[in-house]
């Protein structure tokens, strides 16, 4: 999943304001969890992520450009 306006992949607001963590597996949406902070449900996604072997979101503020260039931060 493409990472949207939360700026976190399986994160995406909902209309009442609140931010929902959703993953695709086999095929299949998983809700994972509706939240306060888009930073909350990243870290919904993650842990279910890593059960699955998937990619992971980076739920820090302080990633460096030099971070991304090495592939060090996963959108």
């Amino acid at each position: 999943m493409p990472v949207g306006e939360s700026g976190f992949r399986g994160v995406d607001q909902t209309e009442s304001g609140r931010y929902r963590a959703r993953l695709k597996h086999d095929g299949v949406w998983e809700h994972l969890g509706t939240f306060d902070t888009a930073e909350e449900a990243a870290l919904a996604y993650n842990k279910r992520a890593a059960e699955l072997g998937k990619s992971l979101n980076v739920v820090s503020p302080e990633v460096s450009a030099e971070d991304e260039e090495d592939g060090e931060k996963v959108n």
